[in-house]
Order: C-alpha cells, then sequence, then structure tokens
C-alpha cells in the first residue's frame, strides 16, 4: 500500500511539475524521461493555444485532453481523450458557431530517424526528442468537427443572410441570350437536318 501511494505521488508531483512550465512548453512530453508503465497527464486548452496557429479553422474554445500513455521497450501507445467546446465559423453566414467536443484516438509511438506521422496513427520519434502533442491535439479537434458547420435553421445572422439574398444569382431566371448571328446559322443547320 506504501509503494502505491509513493507512486502515486511521484506521478502527481511529476504532472504538477510539467504542467508548471510555460506555455509553450506544456505540450511537450519528455518521453525519453518516462519509465516503463502508464502514465497519465491533463491539458488544460484554452484560446491561446488556438491563435497560436497560423490559419487555425478553430477560432477558440475550451478542451481538456487526457492523454495516457503506456510505455513499454520498443514502442509507446497513447490515448487521447478530448471534451469540451470549440468555436468555429458558420459556413451559412460567417458569425461564430460552438460545437461541443468528445473525442477519443489512440496512437503508437515508435523510434525512428526523423519526426514522421503515417496515417495509421503512427508516430515516428528520434531518440532523443521529446514528444510535441500540440499538433496531434489539433487536428484530431480538426477532423473531429463535422465537414459542413452551420447553424440550425433560423439561427444564422439574419443581417448576412438577407445581404447573400441579396446580392444572390437565381439561375432559374436566368435566360440564355446569344448572338443573332449564331441564331440564323441554328436555323439553317435544323432546315437542313429536316
Amino acid at each position: 500500500m506504501i509503494v502505491y501511494n509513493i507512486s502515486y505521488f511521484f506521478v502527481n508531483l511529476q504532472n504538477f511539475l510539467w504542467n508548471m512550465q510555460t506555455s509553450e512548453q506544456t505540450y511537450l512530453i519528455p518521453l525519453k524521461n518516462l519509465d516503463f508503465g502508464k502514465h497519465e497527464f491533463q491539458l488544460k486548452i484554452g484560446n491561446s493555444f488556438f491563435t497560436e496557429i497560423e490559419d487555425s479553422e478553430i477560432l477558440g474554445g475550451t478542451i481538456i485532453a487526457d492523454l495516457k500513455i503506456v510505455k513499454s521497450d520498443f514502442s509507446s501507445k497513447m490515448n487521447l481523450v478530448m471534451n469540451g467546446k470549440v468555436d468555429v465559423l458558420c459556413d451559412r453566414c460567417l458569425s461564430n458557431l460552438s460545437y461541443e467536443i468528445e473525442t477519443e484516438d489512440d496512437f503508437i509511438i515508435k523510434e525512428g530517424d526523423e519526426y514522421l506521422e503515417d496515417e495509421n496513427n503512427i508516430i515516428y520519434l528520434p531518440q532523443n526528442e521529446d514528444l510535441d502533442v500540440s499538433w496531434i491535439i489539433y487536428e484530431t479537434l480538426v477532423l473531429s468537427l463535422p465537414v459542413k458547420r452551420v447553424h440550425d435553421e433560423g439561427d444564422c445572422d439574419e443581417s448576412m443572410i438577407y445581404s447573400i439574398n441579396e446580392f444572390s444569382v437565381d439561375d432559374s431566371d436566368k435566360q440564355e441570350k446569344t448572338d443573332p448571328r449564331w441564331d440564323g446559322l441554328k436555323q439553317l443547320l435544323n432546315n437542313n437536318n429536316n
């Protein structure tokens, strides 16, 4: 029982010290310094995280990211669970739209010559580098959003919808205008075919 409490204390101390680092460093996991076994981290992601990402599709939000890493000899497994909400632009009216996020993804981390992610969620990490999870978190959040991001019917910005409707071209009212010289040639072709 005492061994468990000491181990629990050191895991909590490690998480506490890790969270005390600056915001730029809080997304680095010192994988090379972790002992074999299970490690848990909790990250609180706010608006500043999204403003630091260039051309971010996500404007802001509040997310809790729980990372569970199981380190072994040749590879490590990472489970990422995120809950919270993010703000994006509505595709219809371009005003802010909030989405609730609940997503989970698993990754395998292997040693490699250079940093590389493949489509099967396998991350190759050089031996002496820390794991930066900031881009992994961002990509997972973006992929959890729907492709079409719009307010429910009637919740869009009415002034923007009015402007869109005012300047939209209705294709059904468009009549096909042709050069009268071509109309004469078409009539000749139709007469020859009959």
